[in-house]
């Protein structure tokens, strides 16, 4: 579990509490994250880094129950809880020098990623990176 540590939260005009009647305010969260600007925060609903070489080890996640290796270069990532509708994004990256990562969504709560070199031969990298934004 995450904590957030801030040391002090105001109202919009910074002169006391802020209100959360009906939860938090988007100018709450900005001022939380010290996020500048107008443009609205989407957040990262799942993340893994990941060993990919041999059996996956995870090193950090968060909303990820595991990682599944299906062949070189070709792995399954297993969301813990799905997201609410088919309007995401997944990312991925890996430390190839010259690498190609792909990613795909086969099925609820599944993800694949391939990685491949620069002859764009499926590879195993040993630092694989992958987040869904939502």
């Amino acid at each position: 579990m995450s904590t957030l540590a801030v040391d002090n939260i105001t109202d919009e005009v910074g002169t006391g509490s802020p209100s959360f009647t009906n939860g938090l305010a988007q100018s709450d969260i900005a001022g939380a994250l010290n996020a500048t600007g107008t443009a609205p925060i989407y957040a990262c609903r799942a993340w893994v880094n990941f060993d990919g070489t041999g059996t996956p080890t995870i090193r950090e996640s968060g909303n990820v129950l595991s990682v599944n290796k299906n062949a070189t270069g070709n792995y399954t990532v297993v969301i813990d809880t799905d997201m609410p509708d088919a309007n995401y994004i997944g990312i991925a990256s890996s430390n190839g020098e010259i690498d190609q990562t792909a990613v795909f969504a086969p099925g609820d709560g599944l993800f694949s990623i391939l990685t491949k070199n620069s002859s764009f031969s499926l590879t195993d990298q040993s630092r694989i990176n992958f987040l869904v934004i939502r």
